[in-house]
């Protein structure tokens, strides 16, 4: 029968009949040059590509012999042969992250010859090649591309489509590229959904657009509206309800499970990096694509055999674990959508039978997230009732506190670690004995402080039944965080100097921000008064210690302690680097911070510093980090030139150079070595490398905002000098939009600091329309800001997380320039979405005392006007506001405004 196949494989004029007639001295006349050379090759007993003789027993009942006379070419010509045939799909998404059109056509000259026309991606690829080619084929595409022809009309496609897909791909940029996919999406592939979905947005409301694009496309709602799948945070509370009898599923038959959740895993990760709010809709998708997955195979939710439930389990699992990753930008108030998102997959997996078990990775996600949430009114009052000594143990301050037990202050973070433990799952790795600590309790269950804090994520594998470690580095470097001030945190890293053991990066880290917080303290920066709720520390307790323990319990400052750990050799690197690089004493030390780590070379930390010619330095600072990028521009910025009064503010209108200087201070770093003036050449930079990630443009903004920055030094001390500012922030804004970026609430708020900056500025010179024309582009900004949804796929009704804190910045903006109708148009909004509104002020700590900050500048600017009525009675509706304020409460406002506080840390969020 082998013979039989092995001939069949050379071809019909080779067979001579059935297996059983055939006689071996008929092989003859086949050898050897009646062969072509493929087939003589394999035919040959002494061929290299032939092991020659079998002599292993074909009667053993395990034995599976292989396809008679294959062809097993050696191991380096196979590996050779697929290198010139590549991945299609991965030269298509390739093509599409490359940004110049000349790129994009040097790869399509390179990468097209060597691509077969075998799928829909490589015949997309190769239109795009023949359509921008200079010297274009005079065949057109339909009649040179025979293979390509039957690829298409085997997938019912046509070369008319491939021109529509080419029209897709060629918009300017992700967002371009998706809102064409989505002009037309019943008629669009699902690869180039895929295709475009792994570049990174840059809008938030093509996310939106996307997300709606899913549900509404890919997924079908059930036909029962009384039970939707779609509401599970209500269906799960119900342990018999017929939401799993639900008809439901994939509307689009392409989607099937592994392209299903690979969609799950892009949207996250868009989500991730734009709109964390997102999170809940995609979690919600779940459970609507399970159940049709389950429908198609007809198989019962209710009655799920042992090989569906695993199945379910590993994506049920993975997605979970996703949800555990943080935001690229303020990812510690974003936690409150990681939780939520984590909660709809926790009920849901109650609707299946057996239910859907969490692994060990989800367990420790979930802890994860909590650990790095904002804790609950239970969780800070626990803190509050901590002693000052160490171990914190509890003390009641009231019967209550007496009554109540031990176990209702134990937090949700030591409560998720107990779960897992309960499971079977033992927490023995040091990442696990981490986040215990930092939930509030040490590993002999003595207490610790309760601190939020955001642990990176693991995939290792636990240590299983080893013996825990004591001096584990990451278990002490939680030691240092779980404290409450600077004493107690440097206790403990002495501590574990003390077993002689070096202390790792992360203790070191761990000791910096400690350092940096004190340091904070002392400078009179408002701090929470809560242990563990932030960064923050308290003042040091010296009661009843004596001078010898005092000194000892006296740590370095952050540049003794940076010193000391460098001569142990070692470096900084990642979050530590950042975070050295942020609090740098000078533009020096920060430069040196970044050679010491060896992160990046000299000659890119010399093209940094603006030395070499353009075109060294542009490729080198394209090819620059990030975040070592937005570290450096940071530094930069925050040592520009400052004029500090000595005089009141714009006393003599008319003092110029050296007279202005004579009425103020200019506080400003002299560089010795770098030679840098640092507002221009971070401006410089950022237009030389174009970055989308928006806090480093918010470093530049924020610096122009600044009162008493020194654009030009001729002009320091006069209005002019802040008109000047202004103009720079328009025009890196509008560089800004022209890299794609639209501004989120954070830049928003700086613009309108900047703005009113520059207003009060013009009122002590003549012309004061440069400024005061602009407002309309504040309004724009707002406008879009301020953009809603319809609410539907559990979508937020609000595109932006808006605190108070930004709707103050953009009142007293209007304010200041009069606009009282508008004041009311953003009253009427606040209204509409006071629900939203509220329920975002509670996800922070002083949250509703900022909201009300808003109601009071509208009282303070309205006042006295036709408008104040009018806002009364809106603010009267909303009963959280309570009620219009009063006299006093504007007295201190007006009292707040002349103290001219703009930035006022302690204000946000």
């Amino acid at each position: 029968m082998h013979l039989r196949r092995y001939f069949l494989r050379l071809g019909n004029p080779f067979l001579l009949g059935p297996s059983s007639s055939l006689n071996p001295a008929h092989l003859q006349i086949f050898t050897p040059r009646s062969l072509s050379f493929g087939q003589r090759r394999c035919f040959n007993p002494r061929s290299p590509y032939n092991p020659g003789p079998d002599t292993r027993s074909y009667e053993k009942p395990w034995y599976k012999p292989r396809s008679f006379g294959r062809r097993t070419a050696p191991k380096g010509r196979v590996v050779k042969a697929r290198q010139k045939a590549p991945n299609s799909s991965a030269a298509l998404s390739s093509f599409l992250a490359i940004g110049g059109n000349a790129e994009r056509q040097s790869y399509l000259d390179r990468i097209c010859p060597i691509l077969p026309l075998i799928s829909l991606h490589a015949i997309l690829l190769h239109h795009l090649h023949q359509s921008t080619t200079s010297n274009a084929l005079e065949i057109p595409f339909e009649n040179s591309t025979d293979a390509g022809l039957t690829t298409l009309r085997a997938r019912g496609f046509n070369t008319h489509n491939v021109a529509r897909w080419a029209w897709v791909v060629s918009g300017d940029g992700p967002d371009a590229m998706m809102q064409r996919f989505l002009s037309d999406p019943d008629n669009q592939p699902l690869f180039l959904f895929l295709q475009i979905l792994r570049l990174d947005f840059l809008e938030v409301r093509t996310l939106e657009a996307t997300l709606t694009y899913v549900w509404n496309k890919l997924l079908v709602r059930p036909r029962n509206n009384k039970t939707s799948m779609a509401d599970t945070e209500t269906n799960t509370a119900n342990p018999g309800s017929d939401v799993t009898l639900v008809s439901t599923h994939i509307k689009n038959t392409e989607v099937d499970d592994k392209t299903f959740m690979i969609i799950i895993g892009r949207l996250l990760y868009q989500a991730r990096r734009i709109f964390s709010p997102g999170m809940l809709s995609i979690a919600h998708m779940l459970a609507p694509f399970i159940f049709a997955s389950l429908d198609r195979k007809s198989r019962d939710p209710r009655k799920l055999d042992a090989r569906t439930h695993q199945w379910l389990c590993k994506q049920y699992n993975s997605v979970i674990h996703l949800l555990a990753l943080p935001a690229s930008i303020e990812p510690l108030k974003s936690m409150v959508h990681n939780w939520s998102a984590q909660k709809v997959l926790l009920e849901q997996g109650e609707l299946f039978e057996p239910p859907l078990s969490l692994d060990e990775s989800s367990y420790r996600a979930v802890a994860h997230v909590l650990a790095a949430s904002k804790r609950l009114d239970g969780e800070s009052k626990a803190a509050m009732l901590r002693s000052r000594s160490w171990p914190p143990w509890r003390e009641a301050q009231d019967g209550m506190d007496a009554q109540s037990l031990d176990e209702e202050s134990t937090s949700r973070v030591i409560l998720a670690l107990a779960r897992k433990r309960v499971s079977g799952f033992r927490h023995h790795s040091s990442h696990d004995r981490a986040l215990r600590i930092l939930g509030g309790q040490e590993l002999d269950g003595t207490p610790t402080i309760h601190t939020r804090k955001l642990l990176k994520m693991r995939s290792g594998r636990s240590n299983g039944d080893q013996p825990s470690d004591d001096t584990d580095s990451s278990e002490w470097a939680a030691r240092i965080e779980a404290t409450r001030d600077i004493r107690e945190a440097w206790s403990a890293f002495i501590t574990y100097q003390d077993q002689g053991v070096r202390p790792a990066l992360s203790m070191y880290f761990a000791m910096f921000v400690k350092i940096a917080s004190e340091d904070a303290r002392i400078l009179g920066k408002p701090s929470s008064p809560v242990p563990g709720d932030g960064k923050e520390v308290l003042p040091v307790a010296d009661d009843n210690i004596s001078n010898y323990y005092r000194s000892r319990l006296q740590p370095p400052t952050l540049d003794e302690l940076y010193d000391q750990m460098m001569e142990l050799g070692i470096r900084p690197a990642g979050q530590c680097l950042i975070f050295l690089v942020h609090h740098a004493r000078t533009i020096e030390r920060g430069i040196r911070i970044i050679r010491d780590s060896k992160v990046i070379d000299e000659r890119s930390i010399e093209c940094l510093l603006g030395r070499h010619d353009f075109i060294e330095r542009n490729l080198a600072v394209e090819k620059i980090p990030i975040d070592i990028f937005l570290a450096f521009i940071s530094v930069v910025c925050r040592f520009a030139p400052r004029a500090i009064w000595k005089t009141p503010l714009y006393e003599d209108l008319n003092a110029r150079g050296e007279a202005a200087k004579k009425r103020c201070t200019i506080i400003e770093e002299h560089t010795t070595k770098t030679h840098i003036d640092p507002l221009p050449h971070a401006a410089e930079l950022l237009k030389m490398r174009q970055p989308t990630f928006r806090p480093a443009w918010y470093a530049l903004f924020r610096a122009l905002a600044r009162r008493g920055v020194i654009v030009f030094r001729d002009l320091a001390g006069h209005p002019k000098n802040d008109i000047l500012a202004w103009r720079v922030l328009v025009a890196g804004l509008e560089d800004f939009h022209k890299c794609g970026l639209e501004l989120d609430p954070r830049g928003f708020q700086i613009i309108c600091d900047g703005f009113v900056k520059g207003f009060e500025a013009t009122g002590h010179i003549e012309d004061s329309n440069e400024v005061a024309g602009s407002l309309p582009m504040l309004k724009d900004e707002f406008r879009r800001l301020s953009e809603g949804t319809e609410g539907s796929n559990h979508l937020p009704r609000l595109l932006r997380t808006i605190h108070g804190v930004h709707l103050h910045a953009y009142v007293r903006a209007l304010g200041v320039a009069g606009e009282c109708d508008e004041m009311i148009a953003v009253l009427r909004w606040m209204v509409r979405n006071h629900e939203e509104l509220n329920f975002v002020a509670q996800q922070s700590r002083n949250g509703p005392k900022l909201l009300r900050r808003v109601i009071v500048a509208i009282k303070v600017f309205c006042g006295g006007t036709d408008n104040e009525e009018e806002a009364q009675k809106l603010v009267d509706s909303i009963e959280p506001w309570d009620g219009w304020p009063g006299d006093y409460e504007a007295q201190r406002y007006l009292e707040r405004w002349l103290g001219r506080q703009p930035y006022d840390e302690g204000d946000q969020e």
